[in-house]
């Protein structure tokens, strides 16, 4: 049994904290009456109270800027959303007044469905654009008006209903259409409560002016249209008309100064065009019917070229609206855009200068965070590094060495945390070390035994050998050989102990064996020797300090291939020459290993675990740790795999070339071995230890 180290009691004063030898531990130093600031009290009054304060106040206020902007950001992308279908409904509504008053006078109403259901689409997109902004908006008359404004579908179909029974007149049909227009305008003229900025209400303020200009310029013309088709206006009508025929034409004017070159370009164009003219003209003539004068030529017009006029000016004006919506709306988005950018840039400013005060208390404080940072750092390099190393130097009966050293911090809450550490770590020292004594005690009694076993199995078969020579009865002489066979396992499984504590078996050769001696003698060595078939094995030598080690691995696994195997099966052994050595191939005809377990079975033969663990072991099937350690300790490959022919196990071993001492010949094949045969390889029993 080896000696392990003796190893002093531990405490932060010990010998590993780098003390002479000869001093004594020193007594922990007992804290001081007097009151001292914790490092709890010190953090909070250096960083903590003014750092949260100022980060606190930053974020509060970048919050409300960023949550500000973002609304209004919001309801700008809303407006813009909604500005081309709110487009298509105004033009919509207004022809759809046209053909309807054409309908209830008596003249062509065409187009009349397909009016109706473009403004019910396009009710139906504003309603959903606009939503968002209803519940957004702080304002209760922006909330009111669009409202209302999503309400008007139904309204639209009650009248549609009445137009298309004959149970309304003239009179009701066109204020009940230009309610609902205004209605467009007054929640339009709403909305510019939420514009960003002075400029972005003057541009949404010229989108209403242009919508009544246009409003004007249809009402007057749907009127016009109805006494061309030979209808007199009543009074309200009349008003109604002489009103919207001259307000348009100063409110068009007057938006030719406000409005941008390109925008003033296209309304001066659409006012010179001769679809304008046409209009004022038949317009100009029903003013002066209604003011009681003589029109000489009634109708003025034809009313395919009134409509075509009307049309042509109408989508003009519409679209004019439209593109100065949608330009306005755009612009107040880039505002919003810029707004919020600026409320990120006074947040990061203010967040910037709370940081700014966050490292001057740190650096305030860089004195308590050093000695926490080495703390820390010390702490891990031990636990990760210094005590697992000296532990293992511990398992090998080795000193600790200077992996371990005292952790040295001074007398206050740090300091004793370190103090505390120390104690932690001379325990698991100290239980280390028991544990490595309890390892080594351990391994030493099992080796005795192995060792006892494997010299008790050794003197048999050399009695066994010497009875063999002088019996000569077939009966006897076969119980001579089952004995043989059962001594020669009882010494396999002896050198299993010795090979799993860390120690030579004790078998040797002289010089090289043969291959085929060795896959003889690891035959032998296994109960059911008879099932195993024997092919192509090539003529080669294994060096004489490694065939033991072969012939164990071999027996093993020709031992599992017939013990798990359907009775009577037989096992097949084939050799063949690779690029990287030897390959032996051990085949047997069972159910086979499951996935997960024959996975688990391989990594134990790359890496074999440690005696002790195996020794604590519930699993007791140790023939693949066996063969684990001697595959690691000679660098051959041993992997389990499934048999594609038989669904049994392939047992792969692959024998490098530095395990080889002759050229490789590939020889024929070679038949199963005769029971007495296998029994009588001189070549594979070497002298006891």
């Amino acid at each position: 049994m080896p000696r392990l180290p003796h190893l002093p009691h531990w405490s932060p004063r010990s010998p590993w904290s780098r003390r002479s030898e000869g001093s004594q531990p020193t007594q922990p130093t007992q804290p001081s009456k007097r009151r001292r600031p914790t490092i709890r009290r010190q953090l909070l009054i250096i960083v903590l109270v003014p750092s949260i304060s100022l980060i606190a106040i930053a974020m509060a206020a970048t919050g409300y800027l960023a949550v500000n902007a973002r609304r209004h950001s919001s309801l700008q992308r809303t407006v813009a959303e909604a500005s081309t279908p709110a487009a298509a409904a105004i033009l919509g509504l207004q022809e759809e007044r046209r053909l309807s008053l054409a309908r209830l006078a008596g003249g062509y109403d065409g187009g009349l469905d397909r009016s109706r259901q473009q403004v019910l689409t396009a009710l139906d997109q504003v309603s959903k654009v606009v939503g968002p902004l209803v519940t957004g908006s702080d304002s209760s008359s922006v909330q009111n008006q669009l409202g209302s404004l999503t309400g008007r579908a139904e309204q639209l179909q009650d009248l549609r209903a009445a137009i298309d029974a004959n149970q309304i007149d003239i009179p009701t049909v066109y204020l009940t259409y230009s309610h609902i227009l205004a209605g467009f305008g007054a929640s339009l003229r709403t909305v510019t409560q939420e514009a960003p900025d002075a400029r972005s209400t003057h541009d949404q303020l010229t989108s209403v002016d242009l919508f009544y200009g246009a409003e004007s310029l249809w009402g007057s013309a749907a009127l016009t249209e109805v006494a061309l088709l030979g209808q007199d206006l009543p009074a309200p009508l009349a008003e109604d008309f002489r009103v919207r025929s001259g307000a348009y034409h100063a409110q068009l004017a007057a938006l030719a100064d406000v409005l941008g070159d390109q925008e003033r370009a296209e309304l001066e164009t659409i006012m010179n065009s001769s679809s304008y003219a046409l209009i004022d003209t038949a317009e100009s003539a029903l003013g002066r019917r209604l003011a009681g004068g003589k029109v000489a030529d009634w109708p003025p017009v034809g009313l395919d070229e009134w409509r075509a006029a009307v049309d042509q000016v109408g989508q003009e004006l519409a679209a004019l609206y439209a593109e100065h919506a949608q330009a306005a709306a755009d612009r107040s988005s880039t505002t919003v855009h810029h707004q919020e950018v600026r409320a990120w840039v006074v947040g990061a400013v203010l967040l910037a200068i709370g940081l700014i005060v966050v490292l001057v208390a740190v650096r305030l404080s860089g004195q308590v965070a050093r000695r926490l940072r080495r703390l820390r750092d010390d702490t891990r390099q031990l636990s990760s590094t210094g005590l697992p190393e000296a532990m293992e130097r511990l398992r090998h009966g080795q000193e600790p060495g200077a992996a371990i050293s005292a952790l040295e911090l001074g007398d206050d809450e740090i300091g004793e945390v370190a103090a505390a550490f120390n104690e932690a770590q001379g325990m698991a020292m100290r239980a280390a070390t028991d544990e490595a004594r309890s390892r080594a005690g351990t391994r030493e009694v099992f080796l005795n035994i192995a060792r006892r076993t494997q010299g008790i199995a050794y003197q048999q078969l050399k009695v066994l050998d010497e009875a063999q020579e002088h019996v000569e009865d077939p009966t006897h002489l076969r119980l001579l050989f089952q004995l043989d066979s059962l001594a020669t396992r009882a010494r396999r499984h002896a050198e299993n102990l010795v090979i799993l504590g860390g120690k030579q078996p004790g078998r040797r050769w002289s010089r090289p064996v043969p291959l085929i001696d060795v896959v003889r003698g690891a035959t032998s060595e296994t109960a059911n020797y008879e099932q195993v078939l024997v092919r192509r094995i090539p003529e080669v030598s294994i060096a004489a300090d490694k065939a033991a080690d072969v012939i164990h691995i071999l027996a093993e696994l020709i031992d599992n291939a017939t013990s798990f195997g359907p009775p009577r099966a037989t096992v097949e052994v084939r050799g063949e020459i690779v690029g990287r050595g030897l390959v032996l191939e051990v085949e047997d005809r069972g159910l086979g290993i499951p996935a997960d377990q024959r996975v688990e079975f391989n990594r134990q033969l790359r890496d074999a675990p440690d005696f002790a663990d195996l020794a604590l072991s519930a699993d007791t099937r140790l023939g693949l740790f066996v063969v684990g350690r001697l595959a690691t300790r000679h660098e051959i490959r041993v992997t389990l795999r499934e048999s594609g022919a038989y669904g049994g196990t392939v047992a792969v071993v692959l024998l490098p070339l530095a395990v080889l001492v002759e050229p490789p010949v590939l020889s024929g094949e070679i038949p199963a071995l005769d029971p007495l045969e296998a029994l009588s390889v001189p070549a594979v029993r070497p002298p006891g230890p």
